[in-house]
C-alpha cells in the first residue's frame, strides 16, 4: 500500500506541474470476464471431398507427348535432347592447330542450345551495329560459362542467319528486314484441348505428306506412349514475325548435324524433323498461331494471313546457300489446319 501511495503522490506532482495537461482519475470498475465455454456447443467439421477428379485432365505440351508423361515442365529456350546429346558437351568445343573456330566447333548440349536461343531472342535483327552484336554475344557467353573465343563464330552465325533468304518463293524474305515492332519473341500459348490418344493424333496426319520420308509421320506418332489426355496444350514459340501482311513462326534449332553446311541439306533436316518429332511440334505451333491470329487479327483468314513456319538450324545457316541449306520451311495445307482444329481443339459441345 505504501508503494501505491508513493506512486500516486508522484503522479499527483506531475499533474500539478503539467498546468492542466495531465488529469488523474481512478480506473473504471473491472468488467465481466470471458464467459465460460458451454460444453453443449455444436462442433463443426469440414465436409469430406467425395467427387472424382478426372485423371485424364491436365496441362500438357509437345515435350510431354513425346516423353510419354502426362505432366512435364516445358520451358522456353530448350529443345528436347537425348541423353547422348546431354553428355556430348564436355567432349566437344575443342579444336586442334591454329584454325579459326567455327559454329560447327561450338559445344553441343542443352546449355549451348539455351545460349544460342538467348542470342536470337535478344539480338536486334534490323540493326547492323557489329559492335553491339559483339557486346551482346560476349556478355551472353560469359553468362553461360563459355570463353570469349567463341564470339567471332557466333557473330558469324548471326550474320548468316539474319542475312539469309528464308524462302525460294519470296527471295526478299530475310530476318534482317524485320523491324523489332513486327516480331514477338518467346510467345507463350495455351489452347483448350479435347481428349486425344496417340491413335487420334496420328489420324489427323493420315494422307498428309510433303515427301516420301514424311509419309511415316502417322506411324511415328501412333507409336508414342502418352496416356489419353485432355485439358490444355501449352508451349512457347521462339519467334512470330509479320512480313508483307503475312505472319510466320520460327523455331531455332541448335542441333549439330555435321561438320559443314552440306550436312544441313533438306534431306538431313527432314530426317531430323522426323526423328525428334519436330514435325508434330511444328504443326501444334502452327495451330497455336492460327488460334492466336483468329483472336487478335480482325478479319483473319488463314489463306491470306498465315505465311508458314521456319525451323532454322542455326549451325547450318549460310547467307549464300540458304534456304537450300539450314532452313526447313513448311505451311500446313488448309485441309490439314482444319483437321488440326477439329482433332485437337476443345470447343463448346465437343
Amino acid at each position: 500500500m505504501a508503494k501505491e501511495r508513493g506512486i500516486k503522490a508522484k503522479l499527483a506532482e506531475l499533474q500539478t506541474l503539467s498546468n492542466g495537461a495531465i488529469e488523474l482519475s481512478e480506473p473504471p470498475l473491472q468488467g465481466q470476464g470471458v464467459p465460460p465455454f458451454e460444453k453443449d456447443t455444436e462442433i463443426f467439421f469440414a465436409r469430406q471431398f467425395r467427387a472424382r477428379i478426372p485423371s485424364d485432365w491436365g496441362i500438357t505440351s509437345f515435350s510431354s507427348l513425346i516423353s510419354g508423361h502426362e505432366v512435364e515442365t516445358d520451358l522456353p529456350d530448350h529443345d528436347p535432347v537425348s541423353w547422348q546429346e546431354e553428355t556430348i558437351e564436355s567432349v566437344t568445343g575443342q579444336t586442334t592447330g591454329n584454325e579459326p573456330l567455327s559454329i560447327f566447333d561450338f559445344p553441343r548440349g542443352p546449355r549451348a542450345g539455351s545460349l544460342l536461343h538467348k542470342v536470337m531472342e535478344q539480338v536486334d535483327f534490323s540493326r547492323a551495329g557489329e559492335g553491339e552484336r559483339e557486346d551482346l554475344v560476349r556478355n551472353l557467353l560469359a553468362d553461360y560459362g563459355y570463353e570469349e573465343q567463341w564470339t567471332a563464330a557466333i557473330c558469324g552465325m548471326l550474320e548468316n542467319t539474319l542475312g539469309a533468304s528464308l524462302s525460294e518463293e519470296h527471295q526478299g524474305l530475310k530476318l534482317s528486314l524485320v523491324p523489332t515492332n513486327c516480331r514477338l519473341t518467346e510467345l507463350e500459348f495455351y489452347f483448350p484441348m479435347r481428349l486425344i490418344t496417340p491413335t487420334d493424333l496420328a489420324s489427323i496426319f493420315e494422307g498428309e505428306s510433303v515427301s516420301s520420308s514424311m509419309a511415316y509421320i502417322p506411324e511415328r506418332i501412333e507409336a508414342l506412349e502418352f496416356s489419353p489426355i485432355r485439358g490444355f496444350m501449352k508451349g512457347y514459340i521462339d519467334l512470330v514475325f509479320q512480313w508483307n501482311g503475312k505472319y510466320y513462326l520460327v523455331d531455332w534449332k541448335s542441333n549439330h548435324l555435321g561438320p559443314d553446311i552440306e550436312a544441313y541439306s533438306q534431306g538431313s533436316m527432314e530426317e531430323e524433323m522426323l526423328r525428334h518429332f519436330y514435325v508434330l511440334q511444328c504443326y501444334i505451333y502452327c495451330l497455336a498461331l492460327d488460334q492466336y491470329l483468329s483472336l487478335r487479327l480482325p478479319g483473319y483468314d488463314y489463306q491470306r494471313h498465315f505465311g508458314g513456319a521456319f525451323y532454322i538450324f542455326l549451325r547450318g545457316m549460310d547467307a549464300e546457300k540458304a534456304p537450300k541449306y539450314g532452313v526447313y520451311g513448311t505451311r500446313p495445307s488448309v485441309d490439314l489446319i482444319k483437321r488440326l482444329r477439329k482433332g485437337l481443339l476443345e470447343t463448346k459441345g465437343s
